[in-house]
């Protein structure tokens, strides 16, 4: 199990590092950011900017805490990493039930429509933070090899979630095409 919690320290901290790179590393992506958390209505207006700035120093917090080679630090950083994915999750249920579209703004630019399937991909995420819990807590020595493969498996999933919305379009079922009387 401790390998599963090595796997997910790399999978999560992969998927909040580039959520966070993708908001901080400009003030033009910044200003994106807050413009569609502005625009996905799930945050009343004159709070748009303090939850634009809690979560991008959660994103942050998350990275930084499943860094420290400390497990009771790392298992803070999934508890805190699953309380923004249930946060981002009942957001994107409401969102999804007001009939919004505003792409999602999560890694930078998407054209990808806000949808159900955010809350699927949170979902597993959410998973994989409980799962990396319980694996750190589990501790133990770890074989380098093995520690490796999981370190690697965790960052090649954590760039397909962070590829999802391009990954989802690519897979996506097509409209049928109009039929012609």
């Amino acid at each position: 199990m401790q390998y599963v919690g090595l796997a997910a320290r790399f999978l999560i901290g992969a998927v909040f590092l580039v959520s966070a790179l993708t908001k901080l590393t400009s003030g033009v992506r910044y200003r994106s950011f807050v413009r569609a958390t502005k625009r996905m209505r799930i945050v009343p207006r004159n709070l748009v900017t303090a939850a634009a700035i809690t979560v991008a120093a959660s994103e942050v917090a998350i990275v930084v805490l499943l860094a420290v080679p400390v497990d009771l630090v790392a298992t803070a950083g999934f508890a805190v990493a699953f309380g923004l994915l249930a946060a981002f999750t009942v957001g994107i249920v409401v969102a999804v039930k007001d009939g919004q579209t505003e792409p999602c703004a999560c890694f930078g630019k998407s054209t990808t429509p806000i949808g159900t399937q955010h809350a699927f991909r949170n979902g597993f995420l959410m998973l994989a933070a409980v799962l990396g819990a319980i694996g750190t807590l589990t501790g133990g020595t770890l074989a380098f090899g093995l520690a490796a493969v999981a370190a690697v498996g965790g960052l090649v999933f954590g760039g397909l979630v962070t590829m999802f919305d391009d990954l989802y379009e690519l897979f996506a079922p097509s409209p049928a095409p109009a039929r012609r009387s």
